[in-house]
């Protein structure tokens, strides 16, 4: 299931991509969300961060229509 997600400040769309594992030094094993913007920018951010700043949604109950270009997205 592809869920999109809102940013709480800005309720910019994003669609989530996948969950990831950083292998980092620094952060090995720490939890990541990859995601895009509406205009197919890509973005990874701490998955327990990502939580604090965004509302995530079914993006079946979405009414945003994503470019066809944003397919892999």
């Amino acid at each position: 299931m592809t869920a999109l997600a809102t940013h709480a400040k800005t309720r910019a769309p994003y669609r989530i991509i996948a969950h990831a594992v950083d292998c980092t030094n620094a952060r090995d094993g720490t939890p990541v969300i990859i995601y895009c913007n509406y205009d197919g920018e890509l973005f990874v951010r701490e998955a327990r961060e990502f939580h604090e700043k965004f509302t995530t949604i079914d993006e079946a109950n979405s009414t945003r229509d994503w470019p066809d270009a944003l397919e892999v997205c």
